[in-house]
């Protein structure tokens, strides 16, 4: 087998080699004003969440933190620097589970409290989603706590290759929108880092039950965004994308052939054992690889410093109109009088409009006084 990849991080890779080359790429563009996406894809075992890092939580040392919270460091740090006026960040966080969407960060208080649903509409080339709470984060700290929480609500259960099994999909978006000094336009982008439940073989999994349930939506939804995936290749490129056949590729819409700039890590085993399902990862990751996104800057003006510049504009024309209102009233005066009431007047007038003397002269050469 023969696959091409950008970058082959081997097992010892240190985390900063990893932010530095997958994530600070697409978080400087994303500051720049382009929407960006980073996924994780591969299957269950232990090695996925060694590479994959997208989990928050505080690790042995702070060195070994994962993709997720340098991103949100980053971001946060180059964001002071840009010394930008009217910057807000929105944080939103949710899961697919069982091909239903869930809010990580709006938890109902009480010991029997789920999450809340979320709905999830096509709206024919793109997608909108409603019931998805909003939380600003001012600060890194409170972007971090986000992520916590939104991690600790996440679905996980034992499985026979993996104590810790996510059992969903997840979303982690970070909205920014901010202005530069002096600008009339508006900076408006979205980070999306998405963490996708591995793909597994129920024969190795021994999945039963409700696991069995769980795994079944897993590689359906996992299949789709495959089937996605292969129509969007440039070489065999289809008219009809199929979006719409799970919740996953809906939400993936733009990350997938639209206005984004994706990344996306691979990850795969080293054990013999799962050499079929690496196999199938790296062909998976060598198809992403095929597909042209359309990333474009995202401004807008802002409609407060719009509506400034055009009553300044109006205040300019208004004055404009009355001084050519009251040269226009004098000029008819003048035109309008006998020849020794113009002598009498004409000086005045003159003031107001200098040409106004030449105009009286030809004006009185075409009547023959």
């Amino acid at each position: 087998y023969n696959f091409k990849f950008d970058q082959i991080f081997g097992r010892d890779t240190p985390q900063p080699e990893l932010f530095e080359t997958v994530g600070q790429p697409v978080c400087d563009r994303f500051l720049e004003g382009f929407n960006g996406t980073i996924f994780a894809y591969g299957q269950v075992f232990g090695d996925f969440f060694f590479l994959s890092s997208f989990c928050p939580f505080l690790p042995k040392r702070f060195e070994e933190r994962g993709l997720l919270p340098r991103c949100i460091d980053y971001v946060f740090s180059q964001l002071s620097d840009l010394k930008a006026t009217n910057a807000s960040v929105l944080i939103t966080y949710l899961e697919i589970y069982n091909d239903t969407a869930y809010d990580l960060l709006n938890v109902a208080s009480g010991s029997s409290a789920r999450l809340p649903k979320v709905s999830v509409q096509d709206r024919g080339t793109s997608t909108v989603v409603h019931g998805l709470s909003q939380h600003p984060a001012p600060t890194d700290d409170v972007a971090h706590q986000l992520a916590f929480l939104g991690k600790s609500n996440r679905t996980v259960a034992a499985t026979s290759m993996n104590m810790a099994s996510s059992r969903s999909h997840s979303v982690f978006t970070m909205t920014l929108s901010y202005q530069r000094p002096g600008s009339d336009t508006i900076i408006k982008a979205k980070l999306n880092l998405v963490d996708l439940a591995g793909s597994e073989r129920v024969s190795k999994s021994h999945a039963a039950g409700q696991r069995l349930d769980e795994a079944k939506h897993i590689n359906l939804s996992l299949h789709y965004l495959e089937a996605v995936i292969i129509a969007l290749q440039k070489e065999t490129k289809l008219k009809h994308v199929p979006y719409r056949n799970s919740l996953l590729t809906k939400l993936l819409r733009d990350s997938l052939g639209g206005n984004c700039i994706t990344a996306m890590i691979a990850t795969i085993s080293s054990k013999a054992s799962n050499i079929p399902e690496s196999i199938s990862t790296c062909r998976f990751a060598q198809r992403v690889a095929l597909v042209d996104n359309n990333a474009r800057r995202n401004e807008v003006l802002d409609d407060k410093t719009v509506i400034k510049r055009l009553r300044r504009r109006i205040a300019e024309l208004q004055a404009e109109l009355k001084v050519a209102q009251e040269v226009g009233v004098a000029l008819e005066h003048v035109l309008s009088c006998t020849a020794p009431d113009r002598a009498r007047v004409q000086p005045n007038a003159c003031l107001i409009y200098p040409d106004c003397a030449a105009i009286d002269n030809d004006f009185c050469r075409w009547r023959g006084t």
